[in-house]
């Protein structure tokens, strides 16, 4: 069973090296005022709390909340626990806290049908079938496939927004240390 703490950890890492908490709002960023990778666009209730003021909520306790979100929001919405590798599972929130979890499940289901599965690729939470295929493919095989069709979606991005292109350097990053958590 993968670990939804370690997932959260490697993917706030991704987000904010240091966990110092500092809010960003660059002017083209979609989803607006971002702290430990939540945006407001997509966190609203977080932005009645005043979690994207700095002074109102301190770093460690804004990591606390930043923790408690990713966990109920993304990683019980991705049923991380029930993958059955830590390498999967930080791809996948990885890759949701970008697109959505209807999103990085789709795309698992895609890299799962590379490797001969027939399963519907869907934003609907994973089924039985989808949590047998990836007990059945290696963590070295699925990973570097999920993240290749993540570099696809980034594709797909960026050629119907090309305003985006400005974080596709970010997201390869991204990628890169979704793939070296399998030596690739």
């Amino acid at each position: 069973m993968a670990d939804a703490k370690k997932a959260i950890d490697f993917m706030l890492h991704q987000e904010d090296s240091t966990l110092s908490g500092v809010v960003t709002g660059a002017v083209d960023d979609k989803g607006g005022c971002t702290r430990f990778g939540l945006c407001a666009k997509w966190h609203p209730d977080l932005v009645e709390c005043g979690f994207f003021d700095a002074m109102k909520w301190p770093q460690e306790r804004a990591l606390s909340i930043a923790e408690e979100t990713y966990d109920h929001d993304y990683s019980t919405a991705l049923r991380i626990e029930a993958l059955s590798s830590d390498a999967v599972a930080c791809a996948m929130l990885s890759f949701a806290v970008i697109d959505g979890t209807g999103t990085a499940i789709a795309l698992l289901r895609n890299a799962l049908n590379t490797f001969g599965y027939k399963l519907a690729v869907d934003a609907a939470p994973e089924d039985a079938a989808t949590f047998a295929a990836e007990t059945e493919v290696p963590d070295t095989q699925l990973v570097p496939a999920l993240v290749q069709h993540q570099r696809a979606r980034f594709e797909r991005i960026v050629a119907n927004d090309p305003s985006q292109a400005k974080w596709l350097k970010g997201w390869e990053n991204r990628a890169e240390q979704v793939l070296a958590l399998v030596g690739k």
